[in-house]
C-alpha cells in the first residue's frame, strides 16, 4: 500500500519513494510535484533534484525454494546486492503466473534470504526477485523553506508526487503523497512495553511475529491509530504528547492480536473487550480536548479544540 510520507523540514539527504505495484520498471519518465490542491496542469513544486532511481535488488533464484522445501521461509538467490532487512520485494515464477511479495527477515550475503513468512509457492532457478521501488532526492533548498511546511490541522497530505514510468513496454502513471513536517508522526513502542501493559501479550503473538517481538504488528497498530485519528480530523504528526500516542499504539496492538487469536480458538469476548478499551482510550484522549497539538505546523504545542465523539470501532 502507498502511505503518506513525512519529509523532515530542513534536513538534507531525504528521498521520496514509490513502490510500483506492476513490477520492476525499465525506466522512470518523470516525477512531478504539486500541491495536492493543484491540478496536474497547475504550478509545480521545485521539491526534487536529479533523476529518479530504480531499486538496486534485481536477482534470480538459484536453487529450489518454497512451500515444498524443508524450510519454506528460505529463498535461495544468486545475489543479495541491494537487499535490506525489513524491505519487501516481488518474487515471480518464470514459467507460471505465480508471484508473491516477500519481506526480508534476514539474509546471508549472496546465498539466501529468510522471509518473514513461509513462501506460498515453489520457485526454481531463473525465477526472479526484484525491487520494484523508485526514488528521487528531495531538494535541499525546497526542504528548508518554512512556507513549504504542511499545515497540521488538515490530516490530508499537502503534496502529491506524479510518477510516470515504463513497465513491460507500457507507460504507467501513479501518485504518492507526502508532507513537509517539523516532526514525523511515529511511535516508540516495543513488545516489552505492550507486555508490561498487557501481561502475556508476547506469548500470545502469532508464530512468525515472535522473533521480533511483534515489531510489524506494532507498525500496523500505529498505522491504524493514524487512520482512527483521521476520523477525528487530526493528522498523526500534530500530536504533541508522545506518551499518549504510544499508549494508543499499545492498546491497538493488544486489540489486533486478540482479534487475530480468535481464529485460533481464543475467546471472542477477550477480543471484544480489547477493542472496547481501545475505543474508550482514543475517545477520552483525542475526541476530548486533553492532548496538545501543533496548530501551525511550526512545532509548538497549543490547546486542542473539542471534536465530535463517536465510536471508532463499529459492529
Amino acid at each position: 500500500m502507498t502511505e503518506t510520507q513525512d519529509i523532515l523540514f530542513n534536513i538534507t539527504g531525504q528521498t521520496l519513494k514509490f513502490v510500483c505495484p506492476e513490477g520492476r520498471p525499465s525506466s522512470v519518465t518523470s516525477v512531478t510535484i504539486y500541491e495536492n490542491s493543484s491540478d496536474d496542469d497547475g504550478t509545480t513544486e521545485s521539491a526534487t533534484t536529479g533523476s529518479a532511481s530504480i531499486g538496486t535488488l534485481d536477482t534470480t533464484v538459484d536453487a529450489a525454494s518454497g512451500v515444498s522445501e524443508s524450510n519454506p521461509r528460505k529463498l535461495n538467490v544468486a545475489s543479495t546486492t541491494g537487499c535490506a532487512v525489513g524491505d519487501r520485494y516481488l518474487l515471480t515464477s518464470a514459467t507460471s503466473s505465480e508471484s508473491e511479495w516477500i519481506e526480508v527477515e534476514s539474509f546471508v550475503a549472496n546465498d539466501y534470504i529468510i522471509c518473514k513468512d513461509p513462501l506460498a509457492n515453489d520457485y526454481a532457478s531463473s525465477d526472479t526477485l526484484e525491487d520494484t521501488s523508485v526514488t528521487i532526492s528531495v531538494d535541499s533548498t525546497w526542504v528548508a523553506a518554512k512556507t513549504n511546511v504542511s499545515q497540521h490541522l488538515d490530516p490530508n497530505p499537502r503534496y502529491r508526487a506524479r510518477w510516470v514510468y515504463v513497465f513491460n513496454s507500457v507507460t504507467y502513471v501513479q501518485a504518492s503523497y507526502f508532507d513537509l513536517v517539523r516532526y514525523k508522526g511515529q511511535h516508540t513502542v516495543n513488545g516489552l512495553d505492550v507486555d508490561r501493559a498487557f501481561p502475556g501479550w508476547l506469548d500470545s503473538l502469532p508464530t512468525y511475529h515472535r522473533e521480533d517481538q511483534g515489531r510489524k504488528i506494532l507498525a500496523e497498530a500505529y498505522r491504524q491509530v493514524k487512520m482512527d485519528l483521521y476520523r477525528y480530523g487530526k493528522a498523526d504528526q500534530l500530536l504533541r504528547n508522545q506518551e499518549v500516542v504510544d499508549n494508543l499504539v499499545m492498546y491497538k496492538a493488544n486489540a489486533l492480536v486478540a482479534a487475530a487469536n480468535v481464529s485460533r480458538g481464543a475467546n471472542p469476548d477477550a477480543a471484544e473487550f480489547s477493542i472496547a478499551i481501545y475505543d474508550k482510550e482514543i475517545q477520552h484522549l483525542i475526541a476530548h480536548p486533553k492532548v496538545d497539538i501543533d496548530k501551525t505546523g511550526q512545532g509548538g504545542a497549543s490547546s486542542p479544540e473539542r471534536v465530535g465523539s463517536y465510536p471508532v470501532w463499529r459492529r
